[in-house]
């Protein structure tokens, strides 16, 4: 994983959350095209921060604030498992503390493994098992090849667990996570800022290109 998975992306957002023009198609989670390229708009949308996203390490060093831990102690487990911190969103997949803990413990993460193949391993874990979406609803998604109602049901169930990804007011209003819903394809679940919808799926096409060609 380093500067050969880059690929070149023009982004159009208009939005306060403004698009980057390169992607890291990074996310080695087996065979799966889609999945890979799935996962690598999600980290597109949380890690896409000035001087970490695009390093040497595609995001999987990144920490909460746009800081970096050193990937190479990421034997070690998460950064935040044990010290006090309020805010612990960590790695290419900004996985929080109490979300590590609850995946360590259905055996994701083993031996405090937060290196990027397991980070890859978990995020698919999150988008499958938890929030239900499968790699057939991806590859019908897909099919659209622009920002889709099918695209939408698939943000609305993963923008709960990844906060920058836009919610549909309906979906949002029947979550009692979620707050701010009257603006949530602006917001998303928390009120943080979401991407553009169409610039996450051109993410998503332009990583599902690089892997299909790997």
């Amino acid at each position: 994983r380093n500067e050969d998975w880059r690929c070149t992306y023009e982004g159009t957002s208009t939005s306060r959350v403004s698009a980057t023009g390169t992607v890291d198609c990074a996310a080695s989670n087996g065979g799966d095209a889609y999945e890979n390229a799935l996962l690598d708009m999600i980290a597109w949308a949380e890690v896409s921060c000035s001087g970490t996203y695009g390093g040497d390490n595609n995001g999987y060093d990144v920490i909460y604030g746009c800081d970096t831990f050193d990937i190479d102690e990421c034997d070690e487990g998460h950064p935040y498992a044990k010290a006090p911190a309020t805010y612990t969103a960590s790695g290419r997949y900004q996985f929080i503390r109490s979300t590590y803990r609850s995946l360590t413990s259905k055996g994701l993460f083993d031996d405090d493994n937060f290196c990027p193949d397991a980070q890859d391993e978990a995020g698919i874990y999150l988008v499958e098992e938890v929030r239900d979406v499968s790699s057939r609803d991806i590859r019908d998604a897909a099919l659209t090849e622009e920002y889709s109602d099918e695209w939408q049901d698939i943000f609305d169930k993963l923008a709960p667990e990844w906060a920058s990804l836009p919610m549909s007011e309906d979906a949002c209003e029947s979550n009692d996570a979620c707050t701010d819903c009257g603006d949530a394809k602006d917001n998303g679940c928390y009120g943080q800022g979401a991407r553009d919808g169409a610039d996450l799926v051109e993410v998503f096409n332009t990583c599902l290109k690089a892997h299909q060609e790997e």
